[in-house]
């Protein structure tokens, strides 16, 4: 059968239009065409979108175009006070943005692929509260990472205390976003004894992962002979991560063969699942080792043991990922985004104006640090759909 390059122009674009279609049904097909990236500058309290992502990973110098479409809200300024740390959040098969502040105010940009300039009105911007009260939290708390179910539209935050003593993740149905709504604590879920929650992410289908600082010694059987401790992963579902007495998987990784810290407790971290690869992008403190970013799959969680080593390791050259403070993948395709920042105290401190930006790195891409224009302070980003 000859090439359909090779025929004639009239039967060239069905036949074409055929192929890929064909390669689609398979799963084969090149996920790194069109995708939006969206940034959250802190600097200019607005949501930034470039149209295409290849477009910005190729740009001259390593300096981005200006973004193709900017966004804000006048309340941002003050209600999210600021972006938590991974607090952007896109739903792009309800075409919804998350924005959830350290507060726990959070913002749901509707029709988030078509907006520009000063958002105001219902039809264009709701707002909810994540009520933080709660006296397990003496310290005070503080919202993390935001991460969305785009199969079930359910919206999931850590929130963790300020000196790290307690954590618990939020779960929101999209049947409780309502303008004006505050959740109160019947919207969370936690394993008693996990502390420093820095780290969340969310598959397409409903299962939820966790990254922690420290908690409870797990031990590798019912003998209790082999202690675990340290910075652990967890696994779970909607409802909760999975929890044994006395802490035996499956369902977590913790030890020193994952490379997770375990002499020292970190005070952030940050995760990424890719939904098709079915991996997940663990970045952790650098304390115990270099920065870099541990790659694993999920069925290391229910087989293997709890002391695995990852699949693989995103360690750049040396220095490319120093102040990496959180990342990002999008559930259908194959990038994986960085943010930085400039630390003013443990896991606090303001964004910069660079990108990471690694291209397939489910098979070991290579990535690279971009300057944005019109960004200064990234907190949080996240990437559209292909198209």
């Amino acid at each position: 059968m000859p090439s359909p390059l090779a025929l004639p122009e009239p039967l060239r674009t069905p036949c074409l239009a055929m192929l890929v279609a064909a390669l689609a049904s398979l799963g084969c097909v090149d996920h790194h065409t069109k995708a939006p990236l969206y940034v959250y500058d802190a600097g200019s309290t607005s949501v930034q979108e470039w149209d295409d992502v290849n477009a910005v990973a190729g740009a001259a110098g390593g300096v981005s175009a200006a973004a193709d479409r900017t966004f804000t809200a006048a309340a941002w300024a003050s209600k999210l006070s600021p972006l938590a740390w991974g607090g952007l959040a896109l739903d792009a098969s309800a075409d919804r943005l998350y924005l959830v502040g350290e507060g726990g105010t959070v913002y749901v940009v509707l029709q988030a692929s078509s907006q520009s300039g000063t958002l105001s009105g219902v039809s264009n911007l709701l707002t909810f509260t994540l009520d933080p009260s709660d006296s397990a939290f003496s310290s005070g708390s503080v919202f993390g990472q935001a991460a969305v179910d785009r199969s079930s539209h359910a919206l999931y935050v850590m929130e963790t205390a300020v000196d790290g003593s307690g954590t618990r993740v939020w779960s929101v149905p999209s049947s409780q976003m309502t303008n004006g709504n505050t959740l109160g604590t019947g919207s969370t879920f936690r394993v008693a004894g996990d502390k420093w929650g820095t780290g969340l992410a969310v598959a397409t289908g409903g299962t939820v992962y966790g990254q922690f600082g420290t908690g409870n010694t797990f031990y590798t059987d019912f003998t209790l002979s082999t202690p675990l401790d340290g910075e652990r992963l967890r696994q779970g579902q909607a409802g909760g991560f999975t929890s044994n007495i006395p802490n035996i998987g499956p369902g977590a990784l913790i030890g020193a063969s994952t490379q997770l810290n375990v002499n020292a407790v970190p005070s952030y971290g940050s995760l990424g699942y890719d939904s098709q690869n079915n991996l997940l992008y663990a970045f952790t403190q650098p304390l115990d080792n270099p920065a870099q970013v541990l790659v694993f799959s999920a069925g290391q969680f229910t087989a293997g043991g709890l002391n695995q080593a990852p699949r693989k390791i995103l360690a750049d050259a040396a220095g490319d990922l120093a102040n990496l403070r959180v990342i990002a993948h999008p559930p259908d395709n194959d990038w994986l985004l960085g943010a930085f920042f400039t630390a003013a105290a443990t896991g606090t401190g303001t964004g910069q104006g660079l990108l990471r930006i690694w291209n397939s790195p489910s098979a070991g891409g290579a990535g690279l640090n971009l300057t944005m224009t019109g960004a200064s302070q990234i907190r949080g980003m996240a990437l559209g759909s292909t198209n």
